[in-house]
């Protein structure tokens, strides 16, 4: 096998597995990830070109991470982790 047989079978690998958890996240979950992509890449272009940001990518860029945090951060803030002692809602309950 040659390096770039190795490499395109690296590569299909990775995009099999991409796929697959893909597959298993929620709408929102996808969602978040898509929007961050799109967000990142256009500000990270924009800068590269002018090395400037304009105040629309900034408010893309915190919306996008606003959203990463709120369908990936397992670990509740003070007022969540407050408000599921309160309701009873535990690691148990899951």
């Amino acid at each position: 096998m040659d390096n770039r047989e190795k490499y395109m079978r690296e590569a299909f690998d990775k995009m099999q597995q991409s796929k697959a958890g893909m597959a298993n996240m929620t709408k929102d979950q996808l969602e978040a990830i898509t929007q961050t992509i799109g967000a990142l890449g256009e500000a990270l272009d924009y800068c590269t070109e002018v090395f400037d940001l304009r105040i629309s990518d900034v408010d893309r860029l915190r919306t996008a991470l606003y959203k990463l945090n709120s369908q990936f951060d397992p670990e509740p803030n003070e007022y969540q982790a407050e408000a599921f002692a309160e309701y009873g809602l535990t690691a148990e309950n899951d």
